[in-house]
């Protein structure tokens, strides 16, 4: 409040404006009440034009101040509660380190997808695409063990032959999987839809289901979608078949086209 007054007006405003001492009050952020007398006697012209008064406003009474739940101390303010209560008080020591042994003994929430044992899970999955790899060659591997039985060599020792014998053929088809593979999980790693099987996966996993049938329930969640890459892939295996068609049909007509030019010369 800022007073521009003369000398002789000094003990008129006193009169008017007396600060209550019964009502000073610890309030947040500090400050005390003023009580304005509301027997006063009007301005003067030159007195209401001089004085500007503002007021600060406080909590209401009822209001209490912030304080500590554990031991009862009272602040000021509540960034000085907060920082209390997160350095713990003197008092409250105990149950610090009781709740600290509480938070111990609570075991961690860890997601079943991560309990899976990459290392195993690696080594199954390579032994499945050279069984596929071998699974392609079944064929040519009969007839060289029968080849070898029909020469009088028992059936382990012309199974063992054969198994040497196609071993780079063998190779070059678990490369070729392998490397397939590859290239379709880089395709998939970013996609939208594959992203939300496997998030579906996730979440089934960690509700107690067994990996087998959470990818088959994943899976057919978003057979809809699915369904159009199968569609796709017959329109494309049409499409592929009438162009073939077309070519045997021009290809014929051609040869017709030179029996033709041959019988007239």
């Amino acid at each position: 409040m800022r007073i521009h007054l003369g000398l002789h007006h000094h003990h008129r405003l006193h009169h008017r404006l007396k600060i209550n001492i019964f009502e000073n009050k610890n309030f947040i952020g500090g400050g005390v009440s003023v009580e304005y007398n509301s027997k006063k006697e009007p301005d003067p012209p030159h007195l209401r034009e001089t004085v500007q008064s503002e007021q600060t406003y406080f909590p209401d009474e009822r209001e209490t101040m912030p304080s500590c739940d554990d031991c009862g101390v009272v602040f000021e303010s509540v960034p000085d509660l907060a920082r209390h209560i997160n350095k713990w008080c003197p008092e409250n020591n105990d149950l610090k380190r009781k709740r600290e042994k509480e938070d111990e003994d609570i075991p961690l929430k860890k997601s079943r997808v991560d309990e899976i044992d990459t290392e195993e899970g690696e080594d199954m999955a390579f032994v499945k695409l050279a069984e596929l790899a071998r699974e392609a060659n079944e064929g040519v591997w009969e007839e060289k063990v029968n080849k070898y039985i029909n020469v009088n060599m028992n059936k382990d020792h012309a199974r063992r032959k054969a198994n040497r014998k196609l071993k780079d053929e063998d190779m070059d088809q678990f490369l070729s999987r392998y490397s397939t593979l590859v290239h379709y999980l880089l395709q998939l790693q970013n996609g939208t839809l594959h992203g939300k099987v496997m998030k579906n996966i996730t979440e089934l996993v960690n509700d107690d289901m067994d990996y087998e049938k959470a990818i088959k329930v994943a899976i057919r969640k978003y057979k809809p979608l699915l369904e159009i890459y199968l569609d796709e892939a017959i329109d494309n295996d049409l499409n592929t078949d009438s162009i073939e068609s077309e070519d045997s049909n021009d290809d014929d007509d051609e040869e017709e086209e030179d029996e033709d030019v041959d019988n007239e010369s």
